[in-house]
């Protein structure tokens, strides 16, 4: 596997479990389109952070299937011309939970290959092979 291939490949899935867990809600399945935009650039202006903001129109990123990966053979969204020219990627996906307040946790599945830093709404839950010190400004 190639340094990027398994960037959120494959397995992207949020769960919202009520009260039993067996009740479990898929909110984003493996699979799902994405809006992304390759790292070329801030994914936001001038504010650096407004992407990850329920409000922020990404209307004008592109659209791909998961997973998203360049060089192996991944069914997906592959970006090709990442090697060299670009070290990430921003992923945006809204979903809705039916019924917030019989939410009791969140469980995020993602496979990557080096890293992956997750928002939700402005939160940030879990991080990913990302070292500390290392600041992640967009």
């Amino acid at each position: 596997m190639n340094r990027f291939a398994g960037w959120f490949f494959a397995a992207v899935a949020l769960w919202a479990a009520g009260v039993f867990p067996v009740q479990a809600e898929v909110l984003v399945p493996t699979g799902a389109a994405w809006r992304y935009l390759k790292g070329t650039t801030p994914p936001s202006s001038p504010d650096p952070t407004a992407w990850r903001t329920p409000g922020f129109s990404d209307s004008s990123w592109a659209s791909g299937v998961a997973s998203f990966f360049y060089g192996d053979p991944f069914t997906g969204t592959e970006l090709s011309d990442m090697q060299n020219s670009y070290s990430s990627v921003f992923l945006r996906r809204e979903f809705t939970v039916s019924s917030p307040a019989d939410v009791q946790s969140l469980t995020l599945t993602a496979a990557c290959d080096d890293g992956f830093i997750c928002w939700i709404v402005t939160v940030r839950p879990t991080r990913r092979a990302w070292g500390r010190g290392v600041r992640a400004g967009w």
